[in-house]
């Protein structure tokens, strides 16, 4: 009977611990209006700037279309990764030009997340790989960089992984 009890406690706490772990505000983020799972046809109506085909496939829709736009005042471009004709990743770039750059401005979107979205849930570094997300129930935002990249991503996608 104890051990019974105990075992339903330790399950209880696990799942409290993983719904606490899981927004569903994050399901409702959009970049640029702009989420996984819409038609590439739905993406022009959207968008008020030039599209650019970096990448297509046309016999299967695969691709990445690209555009330049701010992010909460920061110049970049966004990406939207297509697979099949269905946007799987829209990405946020902002190009940086050195080491000390980069450390900055993965600072300045991070804070700008925290901001919005409050603490996240993955907050990971392990050198050179740097990464802090917010993760809902559907989708994830997350900031990523690699140290001395001449880059810094704010990336909204599917979540398609298994949860802690």
């Amino acid at each position: 009977m104890l051990r019974s009890l105990f075992c339903a406690v330790l399950l209880s706490a696990a799942a409290s611990g993983l719904v606490a772990q899981t927004r569903p505000d994050i399901d409702t983020v959009t970049l640029y209006n702009l989420v996984p799972g819409i038609k590439v046809e739905d993406i022009d109506p959207r968008v008020d700037a030039p599209l650019d085909t970096m990448v297509w496939d046309n016999q299967n829709h695969n691709g990445i279309i690209k555009f330049v736009r701010a992010y909460q005042g920061i110049h970049g471009e966004y990406r939207l990764a297509v697979d099949w004709g269905t946007v799987s990743q829209v990405i946020f770039t902002a190009p940086v030009k050195n080491p000390d750059e980069t450390s900055n401005m993965y600072k300045r979107l991070s804070e700008l997340c925290m901001g919005i979205y409050g603490e996240p849930d993955v907050n990971y570094y392990n050198a050179p790989f740097r990464e802090m997300r917010w993760e809902g129930l559907k989708q994830s935002v997350s900031v990523k960089t690699k140290d001395g990249s001449t880059y810094v991503s704010l990336v909204l996608s599917k979540f398609e992984g298994h949860r802690r």
